[in-house]
């Protein structure tokens, strides 16, 4: 599909558009779009039969995309790839709101909030906002903040309705993966936490086809826990996922629980070790190693930090084989136990270290070479975590207060 510029959205039969072929000039394009737009408009009632032709369609509609995306990766020209990226991106907003339309009017043509139909068109709605969001991200734009209230609005419906968990047949040709509303919202959500503002456009394609794969195992508890905890979002707050720093919560909040991010970074690294890129989710093979190294040392980092600033106790705990240990509840206690143990233990002075002064029970550490003085103390270097980009922020959110 070439594009060029962004005429009125023309658009297209239902029927038509179906059996049309791939879109080779932007007026085409934009008529598709148009005709995505059109059924948002169609005078009441709409017929369950119509809402299964957009499914069709839907479908037609992503062969296309995939097919736009090889062309889009093999522009050079800088101007001519931003126009690109604004039309899919518009394409795929068009079509989110356009769904989000149907799901409004759905007594229309469903009659139970829970019916499989209407579940593939929130699912679908959901598709359509995170691939609005990789293109805009493909052009180096931040996300509309209006944005989120929409994203938010949808997982809530699913979540209160109760399929937020269902398998979800989204695409024909991707019936094999699993797919539920649940995984296509935090697929939205951490691409939006990955983009640092650094990385490639292969490399923001490369993630969104890793969390493809990777949210399937993700989920959202309602009740913070340190120990699975660092990342949450609040459904009524015009913004993505924050950090947890701390246990101050709300009925809005949602956790999200990505343990098994480690171990997924940690099948791509030996993955990487092959020499063989690690695809996620149908990632194409014409990226070099080099972004798909230069994706997971981003992604370790961020990961670090993340651990690092927020309040959570994910990595504290490492199983330990053959080791007894005598566990004290709280800190008064504890202390009383090392105080009527104090007398029972040797003092012990490490040679060459330091000196401990018996008499008020204090060690001293050498003096550091080249300073003279009885206050003179070897200090380490400290070490600062990773620093985010400062395009992209980590938002935290401290006790009683938000910050975006």
């Amino acid at each position: 599909m070439q594009t060029g510029k962004s005429p009125e959205h023309d658009s297209l039969p239902m029927s038509t558009a179906l059996d049309a072929p791939a879109p080779q000039t932007g007026a085409q394009c934009m008529a598709l779009i148009g005709t995505v737009k059109a059924f948002a408009d169609t005078p009441a009632p709409i017929a369950a039969e119509a809402v299964r032709e957009l499914v069709a369609f839907e479908n037609r509609l992503y062969q296309v995309i995939q097919s736009d995306k090889v062309a889009f990766f093999a522009i050079t020209e800088k101007t001519a790839a931003e126009q690109f990226a604004h039309d899919l991106h518009l394409m795929h907003s068009v079509a989110a709101k356009t769904l989000e339309t149907l799901v409004q009017r759905r007594g229309e043509w469903t009659k139970e909030d829970a019916e499989p139909l209407l579940q593939r068109i929130v699912a679908f709605a959901l598709y359509h906002h995170g691939a609005a969001i990789k293109w805009c991200f493909f052009r180096h734009e931040p996300i509309k903040p209006t944005l989120w209230p929409d994203l938010h609005a949808l997982y809530k419906f699913a979540e209160s309705h109760g399929f937020a968990n269902t398998p979800i047949e989204l695409f024909a040709v991707e019936a094999k993966y699993d797919v539920t509303a649940q995984s296509l919202y935090l697929r939205a959500l951490m691409l939006e936490v990955l983009n640092t503002g650094s990385l490639t456009v292969p490399q923001i394609e490369i993630a969104d086809k890793w969390l493809a794969e990777w949210t399937t195992e993700y989920a959202f508890d309602e009740t913070y826990s340190p120990r699975s905890h660092a990342l949450f979002v609040d459904l009524n707050l015009m913004a993505g996922l924050q950090l947890v720093t701390s246990s101050a919560a709300k009925p809005s909040y949602r956790y999200a629980r990505i343990e098994g991010l480690k171990e997924q970074v940690e099948a791509v690294r030996a993955q990487l070790r092959t020499g063989n890129p690690y695809r996620g989710r149908g990632a194409s093979d014409s990226f070099s190693m080099e972004e798909h190294v230069a994706l997971l040392t981003t992604i370790e980092r961020l990961y670090a930090t993340l651990l690092q600033a927020s309040a959570s106790r994910i990595e504290v705990r490492k199983p330990v084989e053959n080791l007894t240990a005598e566990v004290r509840l709280g800190f008064s206690e504890a202390r009383r136990a090392m105080n009527s143990e104090a007398g029972n233990v040797t003092p012990h002075i490490p040679p060459a270290c330091g000196n401990r002064d018996h008499a008020r029970g204090i060690w001293r550490p050498p003096a550091h070479p080249g300073n003279a003085g009885p206050r003179a103390t070897h200090r380490p270097p400290l070490r600062h975590p990773q620093r985010r980009s400062h395009r992209h922020p980590i938002r935290s959110r401290p006790a009683g207060k938000f910050t975006t």
